[in-house]
């Protein structure tokens, strides 16, 4: 995000850490390091473990539910687990006795964590879907009855827009958004009613208690304004905090507190850099964001006169290459990272860009780039969107716009919420990106995005479920698609063509 070194080196102006980003060197005359904190993949097995995880299927509950499910996962795993033998019995439907001792095994006891809660009748109850990894929410215009939403907005500028009227307000439902962040040095009571009045659900921004260390004192008053608005989402603790190298403990502080004040709501943050230290910043959120910004960046050669690379400069997209699929790169790392220390998943949203600027970024995405990285966060599982910044120009302004209508409606926000993304290789076109999601075993949303630039008159066969026999509808874009013999094809794509079309038994 834009305006990112002034205050650090202002908060550490005697170090050299008050020019670095991400603990990286980034101007000329200075000592290039091993930043460490990275995460390198755990050994893996040589052969097949048994791994089983159980949790609640949301991550609270309250008095209005009578029935609550719980998620048992048994899979085999290659890094974690105990020792698994394929084994077939050799007596189907038979029986022995075999005399028993005392039995003797290691027990292992991990946290557990399941809120029961009061049902509200005033405010916002929100809960994460840890099966698939959506929001569920409830407030008054839902009858206080949980519905499913995926987010999709802006981080939003308050200081003479959100502040100024009840229109700068209702333009981002306008547009078809059903979330913001508001960027404010303060929030004014009347944009919390706006938002209200609206149903437009606030991801509401906490970062300031982080300006000088964190203050937890401001940040326990900062809750009770706050805590009973109908429509706020999600608490937002921390911007790029790895990036700032704030203490590493400070996220988990943050979120004890807030889980402590009032666990209604879940705890979100944004990690800017590729790898650095990401368990310690993110024990400190129910949900990732990612904020990647690829478009009109030199990844190779910053600013600041100096080259960009592992341990050294800032090019405005750490470890970037500088195309758009470092959008669903970073989405997939911030996946594995969970997945190396305990196959943890949280939720990951994308925060996309719709900006330029500060000297990294030298335009903004036009609505085709726009559009391809809304569909790469679909298919490498993305389950919120918060672009920075409104209010922007007006070609990301309606780009992100008609994107939105789509998600955010039936099916196609009915598959981001309720399944899994399964990715799909289409030989020969490795810069097409294909991922289906199935619902119920009769409709299937599949989202594509060729991120070649140029355009191509060869055949694209993409390989899909059997029994899924025609094309219900083309959700977004306009390609011809066919299907036949289990496949989903297409006799050409123009440069970075988007679509997301509805399959049927």
């Amino acid at each position: 995000m834009t305006g990112r070194h002034t205050s650090r080196r202002l908060l550490a102006a005697s170090t050299i850490f008050s020019l670095t980003w991400a603990q990286k060197p980034y101007q000329p005359g200075y000592p290039n390091y091993d930043p460490t904190g990275e995460l390198e993949p755990p050994t893996s097995s040589p052969s097949p473990m048994l791994f089983v995880q159980i949790e609640p299927r949301h991550s609270i509950y309250d008095s209005s539910e009578q029935y609550g499910e719980f998620i048992v996962d048994a899979s085999l795993s290659y890094i974690h687990g105990q020792p698994w033998n394929n084994m077939t019995p050799s007596d189907v439907g038979g029986s022995a006795t075999s005399p028993v001792g005392v039995l003797e095994f290691d027990i292992r006891l991990e946290d557990s964590e399941l809120y029961y809660l009061p049902a509200r009748n005033n405010g916002s109850t929100v809960k994460i879907d840890n099966l698939y990894g959506g929001l569920v929410v409830a407030n008054n215009v839902t009858n206080y009855n949980f519905v499913d939403i995926l987010p999709f907005g802006f981080y939003t500028s308050c200081g003479g827009y959100l502040n100024y009227s009840f229109a700068n307000d209702s333009a981002s439902k306008d547009y078809g958004f059903n979330a913001i962040n508001p960027v404010c040095s303060f929030l004014d009571d009347d944009v919390f009613y706006w938002m209200d009045q609206l149903n437009l659900w606030c991801q509401h921004d906490m970062r300031g208690v982080f300006n000088t260390g964190l203050n937890t004192t401001q940040l326990i008053e900062a809750i009770p304004p706050v805590k009973d608005r109908s429509t706020l989402l999600s608490w937002y603790t921390a911007q790029e905090p790895e990036a700032w190298q704030y203490a590493l403990n400070f996220t988990s502080i943050a979120y004890n507190i807030l889980k402590q004040m009032d666990p209604y709501y879940p705890t979100a943050l944004v990690l800017n850099c590729d790898n650095y230290y990401f368990g310690e910043y993110s024990v400190g959120a129910d949900y990732i964001m990612e904020d990647a910004y690829p478009v009109g960046i030199n990844a190779t050669y910053s600013k600041w006169g100096t080259a960009c690379n592992d341990t050294y400069g800032d090019c405005g997209c750490d470890d970037c290459i500088g195309e758009l699929q470092d959008v669903g790169n970073r989405l997939d790392a911030f996946f594995d990272y969970q997945l190396w220390p305990d196959d943890t998943q949280k939720p990951l949203w994308a925060v996309l860009q719709a900006c330029s600027g500060a000297g990294y970024w030298a335009r903004d995405p036009t609505p085709e780039k726009t559009w391809a990285m809304v569909i790469l966060s679909f298919n490498h599982g993305a389950k919120g969107f918060m672009s920075w910044t409104f209010p922007a120009s007006e070609t990301p302004e309606s780009a992100h716009g008609a994107m939105s209508k789509v998600a955010t409606t039936s099916p196609v926000a009915d598959s981001l919420i309720g399944a899994k993304p399964v990715r799909v290789t289409v030989p020969g076109h490795e810069l097409l990106d294909v991922a289906y999601r199935s619902l119920s075993g009769t409709v299937m949303v599949v989202g594509v995005a060729n991120l070649d630039y140029a355009d191509s008159s060869a055949a694209m066969p993409i390989p899909i479920p059997m029994g899924l026999g025609g094309i219900s509808s083309q959700s977004w874009g306009s390609v011809d698609w066919q299907v036949a013999n289990s496949t989903l094809s297409v006799v050409g794509l123009t440069g970075l063509n988007t679509s997301v079309v509805i399959l049927c038994a």
